[in-house]
């Protein structure tokens, strides 16, 4: 009973409730505590974790690095090129290599002042970057040993869409491009794809086939522009690139590929640029789910073509082939005819194969060409005096055709149907063969792709294990400062110049090339005139006549990727309104061939007044 009144009293019930607020406390102060405790252990375990990446990024940079140095460094011949040091074992310069390919490929392959050959991991992979005259110069002299399948493979694949059935062909042709198969190859005759290819476009895009070619282009371009509603007051072209790639894209799909595709279905051109702008990301391989825009405009230019295959199969019957032997409406050229038969007879080819090799052929085809076309008008157009000159040497390669008059048309629109181009002596104008060359060596950034398939491959000192992929990019080669010539920096690399190709018998410094580099048979090729200094000759016409276009000397040095445009008669004054900035080339590109502007490039057109 004496315990029962302690419990109840006053101060036994303080104390009590005293003690429930301490215990309540300290349970409170407790898991404060281990919250704040935990807190902590996150935050501890990150910046340790974070710490250890860091340091095992830093020594696997350090280890690389020291392996990439002694590997450099070894006396050893031949030898593995040394790998590019990296912080990520498995990534390596994957990052580096895609997000910025242009300066990667400048920078990894100079080593101690020179160009030279050196491995790049990526993603797990290892490639082989091959810079420096002598050594592309000695993969050139080699390539029968070696093979450009891979990089077919890649971009049918990627880029153009082809299935894995049909690429399964292409892997397994190791039979070569060469009209005897390689010794071992039990590839069938039918299914020799690399050399049927090859074949079909010598045959078709050289000699009297290219020349009706281009023909059939000059004279589609000439009706195009006849056309245009362009009197001899200014019209502005707030957009040249796009008027260029809608009308030479045109052109040289209906002299190719006959009228019938872009009639049937009049957005092609319009589709086909739109799919030019999302190659970049399609040739990366991001995935449909991640790039929906891009892989639907690809499904639809293979819905047009593969309409345009069924259309054409209905309508065509060989009594449609012109008394030339070559276009038809339907097919256009014998370039595609030749292509659906032999890509036809192919082992597992359908529809859709043939719908992503005509897609490839079509977008090499433009994609190349007409860049460079827009580049050459827009630098001729800036220079009133080249202009004048290049208008002379055209003009000089004009030939009367009467029957192509049309009275319908004014003085100004008939010298489009009265004058076509001599296209052999076109080819042999001193000045626009260099501007060619010039826009090719300032503009087409691609890589050139080997792999020995084989045995393993050895460039001079180098030896390059067999299957493993060979990257040549044009891009170091166009722009080493140790072989071009830039009369002492008067033309920089980075600059248009019209005349760096040619070779003027008076003027030493002339030529594409420095003088304190060896050229074999560089003077024998353009003897220094005897009869005194430029200063004496007394004309223009003089000048130009001691000009000489070469390349002598360039071998492994100006290695343009892909196709270029001709160029073609132009019956207009125009004038270019943009600044330079609107002319930087735009990134994105890199690696696909002739470069585009970053801005829009305005120009503003007449035609000339005839009285």
């Amino acid at each position: 009973m004496n315990g029962c009144s302690r419990c109840k009293s006053p101060v036994d019930q303080a104390f009590r409730n005293m003690a429930q607020w301490a215990t309540q406390r300290y349970f409170e102060q407790v898991e404060s505590f281990r919250r704040h405790s935990a807190k902590d252990k996150v935050e501890t375990v990150t910046f340790t974790a974070a710490l250890l990446l860091t340091l095992f990024c830093l020594a696997h940079y350090s280890t690389t690095w020291i392996r990439f140095q002694y590997g450099s460094a070894r006396k050893v011949c031949p030898k593995v090129p040394a790998t590019i040091p990296s912080f990520f074992p498995i990534l390596g310069s994957g990052i580096s290599f895609i997000w910025n390919p242009m300066a990667f490929v400048r920078s990894a392959t100079f080593y101690n002042g020179e160009q030279r050959p050196v491995q790049v991991s990526v993603m797990g992979s290892k490639i082989f970057l091959v810079q420096g005259q002598r050594n592309i110069l000695s993969l050139f002299k080699q390539s029968t040993l070696s093979t450009a399948t891979f990089v077919h493979m890649f971009c049918l694949k990627n880029m153009f869409g082809m299935r894995p059935g049909p690429l399964s062909i292409y892997a397994a042709d190791d039979s070569g491009d060469r009209p005897e198969p390689y010794a071992g190859s039990a590839v069938k005759a039918n299914n020799r794809v690399n050399f049927l290819t090859h074949e079909s476009l010598a045959r078709y895009l050289t000699g009297p086939s290219m020349s009706r070619l281009f023909s059939r282009f000059e004279r589609n371009l000439s009706n195009r522009l006849a056309c245009l509603q362009i009197g001899d007051e200014w019209t502005e072209i707030p957009d040249f690139l796009d008027f260029v790639q809608m009308e030479l894209s045109a052109a040289v799909l209906e002299a190719m590929a006959g009228p019938e595709l872009i009639t049937q279905n009049p957005s092609f051109v319009r589709d086909l640029f739109a799919y030019d702008a999302a190659l970049a990301s399609l040739s990366k391989g991001v995935p449909r789910i991640l790039n929906p825009g891009a892989h639907a405009i690809r499904d639809r230019m293979l819905s047009t073509i593969k309409r345009w295959h069924v259309y054409a199969r209905e309508h065509f019957s060989e009594d449609m082939i012109g008394p030339e032997g070559d276009f038809d409406p339907c097919w256009g050229s014998g370039l595609m005819r030749s292509r659906q038969r032999f890509l036809g007879r192919v082992d597992g080819f359908d529809a859709d194969a043939l719908a992503s090799s005509d897609l490839g052929l079509i977008w090499a085809t433009i994609a190349n060409a007409v860049p460079l076309a827009f580049w050459a008008i827009v630098h001729i157009y800036r220079d009133p005096n080249l202009l004048s000159r290049v208008r002379e040497e055209v003009c000089s390669s004009k030939s009367e055709t009467k029957s192509q008059r049309s009275p319908a048309l004014s003085p100004s629109r008939q010298s489009f149907h009265t004058s076509l181009l001599d296209i052999e002596s076109l080819m042999h104008k001193p000045l626009l063969q260099s501007i060619y060359a010039e826009i090719l060596r300032l503009y087409v950034r691609g890589y050139i792709t080997r792999c020995p398939d084989r045995s393993d491959l050895q460039i001079n000192e180098w030896i390059f294990p067999r299957d493993k992929v060979i990257l040549v990019s044009s891009d170091p080669a166009h722009f080493d400062p140790q072989i071009w010539n830039t009369k002492g920096g008067l033309y920089p690399l980075d600059a248009f110049w019209a005349e760096r190709f040619l070779v003027y018998r008076n003027d030493p410094t002339s030529g594409p090339v420095r003088k304190d580099v060896d050229v074999k048979d560089y003077d024998e090729a353009m003897p220094q005139d005897r009869q005194g200094k430029s200063s004496d000759l007394s004309s223009m016409e003089a000048v130009e006549a001691s000009a000489k276009f070469t390349l002598n000397g360039l071998n492994g040095s100006w290695i343009p990727y892909g196709g270029g445009s001709r160029s073609c008669p132009a019956s207009f004054d125009a004038e270019v309104i943009s600044d330079d900035k609107a002319m930087a080339i735009a990134e994105g590109r890199y690696g696909l061939g002739a470069q585009k502007p970053s801005g829009k490039i305005s120009l503003r057109v007449r035609r000339p007044y005839y009285a």
